[in-house]
């Protein structure tokens, strides 16, 4: 077989195996999402007319809504400007402004250019689906570059691809994006040790640099220091005399992919100076951890979550665990991820050769290697002591859920699956492996046949292990019980069922294969892509695109009112969501009207955010506006973006007038004086929709200002109702130029875009041009074509000061900051690329 033949032989397998995975994902106009839209509250309303009911509700993953409030309105905005042939760099639609770089938006990622032609809802089927290809032909050549034979990597790359990347990421495209360059990263690493020359090092630059542009620091960190480890460990096989040029090119390769990433990570380090987002405790990332228990989803994947095809729910946000779940695990949050950060399973088959793997004296250094990258990872994934600690030592290793230290066992296992493949190819006999598949089959079958029991029988059995573990909190048997649904029992019982029927099958599949005198590579790819499809189909939920592309009838006129200001060339009308608490009401937040960052996936302009790096100042100003009682939700996420407004009294307050708050989504009726009920007619759901008839346009002339230097104090005036925000801007610069407190003015709008704004003033007397946008370092600032100062105004909104006079005032985003980071990665991308393209060529050993 020829080495391209054998190359595409592994791209089929990829291929297979993610097809296998995503099924009805890959078909056109279908939208491959977390759980159907439906359980979002507005839509929800609809079911009849959409021919649904609340049992097609209940599938999926529950907590994977990232895909809602985060990639969806991203890829469309950014789907919506390539297709104009522009670039994006801050958009209108989120938070009032934001900019999209260190915000949720990939735009420097290659995959992302996708959007280009493919539209953001049916994008993620094939998009994982190349993601897969991708990754599965790294996983080959980097397994034929450790020297294994052909069978053994196409074992790894069927445990890499129908395992742990897809299984474990589905929901979490920025994860993948992030991970993939890995492998090809670390077999360029061990080509440059062997004596490869500079071709190879400008491919390395390009491995090493991309990770970090999809803006997923915690992968791209952790792809970063184990390619530093493994080039570590390149070096003590290396022959002396090139130790020192291959460290040499791996420097230069480390130092080109940090002027690629210069595009994402500046921003993104600059945002992070202030940002309203803490760095966790490491109490606090020990909530974050998994249980030891979850060890038992190497060989049972699905044993502590709904694999498919449903979850039991009174809500969204109350799905109940399975009941091996709910006895098993210590922290209950954690089951409730449903595969994204608790998942790490290669199949029965993967697990029993990995176990040759680690006994295997040819190739005993890529093993510990490996095993050490796998091991590791589970430690710091469990927040066990000292790992936890020495980790969170390492710069940027603290920046969040310990769980995503599971990477690490995402790299090692697959590996590890391959080498003990190799083993058995080479004729060894691997008797640990074949006495683990046995022991397993067994134990498999027992518990399934402890599950033949009745439903109620099951039930009860696992009520009392439920007392045992939690009879501290008062829980009886009767007490759970009485919570259980009409038909949860039966759907454990049968879910338990399927979990120890497969493995029991698996594990005997894999004992016939590894005691049959044929060693056939096909037979170990087969199970483990059937078995893990069986356990992992659940998170994979394939909905026609329509039910997503179409917004609830609840928004029906501000999407009339935006298309009609798009048409006049006129400020669209901003919206936001309201969920009045009733009074006392406090404890968990409740289930959201709409996710955050939806309505701008709908097309509107929308004053909520949700974002990685909130301002500090933006949280601060709706912290103001609508401030929280001891015990309540707060209206912003403490790190994360602006949720919702809580309070209806909050809606006369005069600065959501001047941010230009037109339009508000209630999850009840509201009788605020200055709301005007615009619910469409015939709407079935409880859900309202008003117009507030205060609104003003989100810029204007200012003729008072008040500088207030201290932070404390503005916010306390910022807050108070009775202050004539609209007449009045607060400016903290004790140099700002004085305005005329009679002053008058007429503006006009020029230009309106994202990232160009141009104004028409004719003053009679000098004052402050607002604009209620927030405030960004990147923005500048004209004056009849002469730069000048861009003041921050209300804590968090720009003002340009504009003399007496008829003036043109225009404000772009086009500071050094913004400016400066594309220069640096295009020019550390083009190093790397004619390395690659004009570097000598070297034939490594």
């Amino acid at each position: 077989m020829t080495p391209s033949s054998r190359i595409l032989q592994a791209l089929l397998v990829a291929a297979l195996a993610s097809a296998l995975f995503l099924g009805a994902a890959l078909l056109p106009g279908r939208a491959l999402v977390p759980f159907p839209p439906e359980n979002i509250p507005p839509l929800g309303s609809e079911l009849t007319e959409r021919g649904l009911t609340r049992a097609d509700l209940l599938i999926g993953n529950p907590t994977g809504g990232d895909k809602y409030n985060q990639s969806l309105a991203w890829d469309r905005l950014s789907h919506d400007r390539f297709a104009r042939g522009e670039w994006p760099l801050w958009t209108r639609a989120l938070g009032g402004g934001a900019p999209v770089v260190p915000q949720m938006g990939q735009i420097y990622m290659p995959w992302t250019w996708l959007l280009a032609w493919l539209h953001p809802t049916t994008l993620y089927g094939p998009w994982f689906f190349l993601h897969q290809c991708v990754l599965g032909l790294l996983v080959y050549l980097f397994l034929s570059r450790l020297g294994l034979s052909h069978g053994a990597a196409l074992v790894g790359v069927v445990c890499a691809v129908a395992g742990l990347w897809t299984q474990a990421r589905v929901h979490h495209n920025v994860i993948l994006s992030a991970a993939l360059p890995l492998f090809g990263a670390l077999t360029c690493v061990h080509a440059l040790f062997a004596g490869a020359g500079w071709r190879v090092a400008g491919a390395l630059a390009l491995a090493v640099g991309i990770p970090w542009l999809g803006g997923f620091a915690p992968v791209a960190l952790q792809s970063a220091y184990v390619v530093l480890a493994f080039a570590v460990a390149c070096t003590l096989s290396a022959p002396p005399g090139q130790r020192r040029m291959a460290w040499l090119r791996v420097g230069c390769a480390f130092a080109l992919g940090g002027l690629i990433a210069c595009p994402q990570m500046l921003p993104v380090l600059a945002a992070n100076q202030d940002s309203a987002r803490s760095l966790p405790s490491l109490p606090d990332m020990r909530q974050q951890t998994m249980d030891w228990a979850h060890l038992l989803t190497a060989v049972w994947p699905d044993l502590l979550c709904w694999s498919a095809p449903t979850f039991f729910a009174d809500s969204l946000d109350n799905a109940r665990p399975p009941y091996a779940a709910l006895w098993l695990l210590d922290q209950q949050g954690a089951n409730r991820m449903n595969w994204p950060e608790t998942a790490f399973a290669i199949g029965v088959p993967g697990v029993a050769l990995l176990l040759a793997a680690l006994t295997d004296r040819q190739r005993r250094a890529p093993a510990w290697f490996f095993a050490a990258c796998a091991g590791l990872g589970l430690l710091l994934a469990m927040g066990r002591w000292p790992f936890l600690e020495v980790a969170t030592l390492l710069p940027g290793t603290r920046s969040g859920d310990a769980r995503r230290f599971l990477f690490l066992t995402a790299i090692g296992l697959p590996v590890l699956a391959a080498l003990g493949a190799d083993r058995w190819l080479r004729g060894e006999s691997l008797r640990l492996s074949r006495w683990f598949a046995l022991g397993l089959a067994l134990l498999s079958a027992a518990l399934f046949a402890l599950h033949l029991a009745p439903a109620p029988t099951v039930e009860r059995a696992y009520a009392e292990l439920a007392v045992q573990r939690y009879a501290a909190q008062g829980v009886t048997s009767d007490l759970f019980l009485a919570k259980v649904h009409p038909t949860e029992g039966a759907a454990n019982r049968a879910h338990l069922l399927a979990t120890f029927g497969r493995a029991a099958l698996a594990a005997a599949a894999t004992w016939l294969a590894l005691r049959w005198r044929r060693r056939s590579v096909l037979a170990l790819v087969a199970v483990t892509a059937l078995e893990l499809w069986h356990a992992g189909r659940g998170p994979v939920v394939a909905v026609p695109a329509t039910r997503v592309d179409t917004p609830p009838r609840l928004l029906a006129p501000a999407l009339a009112a935006t298309t009609a200001a798009d048409r006049a060339g006129q400020p669209r009308p901003r919206m936001q969501r309201i969920e009045p608490l009733a009074p006392g009401d406090q404890g968990p937040r409740p289930t959201q009207l709409l996710q955050g960052n939806l309505p701008a996936f709908w097309g509107l302009e929308d004053l909520g955010i949700y974002t990685s790096l909130a301002p500090r100042r933006l949280e601060q100003l709706f912290d103001a506006i609508d401030p929280a009682a001891p015990g309540e939700p707060r209206v912003v996420l403490g790190g994360a973006g602006v949720q919702t407004l809580r309070r209806p009294a909050a809606l006369a307050h005069p600065l959501l007038d001047v941010l230009g708050l037109r339009y508000v989504a209630a999850s009840r009726a509201l009788q605020e004086a200055n709301l005007r009920d615009c619910t469409p007619a015939d709407y079935p759901g409880a859900e309202r929709l008003y117009e507030r008839t205060t609104a003003g346009a989100p810029f204007g002339f200012v003729a008072r200002a008040r500088i207030v230097p201290d932070t404390t104090e503005r916010l306390r005036l910022l807050g108070d109702r009775t202050r004539d925000a609209r007449s009045e801007v607060l400016l903290e610069n004790p140099e700002a130029p004085a305005a005329d407190a009679d002053a008058t003015a007429t503006v006009r709008v020029v230009t309106w875009a994202d990232e160009h704004l141009a104004f028409a003033v004719d003053a009679h007397g000098a004052g402050y041009l607002r604009v209620a946008d927030p405030w960004d370092a990147g923005w500048t600032a004209t004056l009849d074509g002469t730069p000048t100062e861009l003041f921050v105004a209300d804590h968090c909104l720009r003002a340009v000061h504009v003399p007496t006079g008829a003036h043109i005032v225009e404000l772009r985003y086009d500071g050094a900051q913004v400016r400066w980071p594309p220069r640096l990665g295009l020019l550390g991308a083009t190093i790397a690329l004619l390395l690659c393209i004009c570097g000598r060529r070297r034939s490594p050993r």
